[in-house]
């Protein structure tokens, strides 16, 4: 490989800047970044979200996310739903309250990937996010 160093830079920065949304979103409404985390990964996952699910997709340990999934309950931003099928797994889903702060996040979100893709076509961008997606896939199967 010519510069890994590239892709492990691109992936660190690109991590700092989410988080950099994360902490502005989070301070707009008081709440901590790692809750915007969460309330924007349920918004994407829908009803089927769990803190098991987050805990993977984000590497979190489980008590933080137990106490911070508590403090949104509490606040009224998620709510604990049992499964019919599975009382002992619990969905999460949002409150109208949440929705606002998930909407603000993919906003912005959004507005990050138009400044980091710039200047490249839909066809180099497809490439990209399939390069990505190869490299991810590996990645996952190391760590498993």
């Amino acid at each position: 490989m010519k510069d890994e160093n590239s892709l492990i830079g691109f992936a660190r920065n690109a991590f700092l800047l989410k988080h950099k949304i994360d902490e502005k979103v989070g301070k707009e409404f008081g709440i901590h970044p790692i809750e915007v985390n969460i309330i924007t990964f349920v918004y994407k996952f829908g009803d089927n979200a769990t803190a098991t699910h987050i805990e993977k997709e984000h590497n979190f340990k489980k008590n933080t996310i137990s106490v911070h999934i508590d403090n949104l309950v509490k606040q009224g931003y998620l709510k604990r739903e049992e499964r019919e099928n599975d009382r002992r797994a619990i969905n999460l889903s949002l409150t109208e309250k949440s929705t606002i702060i998930a909407r603000r996040c993919i906003k912005e979100n959004n507005a990050l990937k138009s400044k980091l893709f710039e200047g490249l076509s839909e066809d180099e961008l497809e490439e990209i996010f399939r390069f990505f997606a190869i490299i991810n896939n590996n990645a996952q199967k190391l760590l498993n």
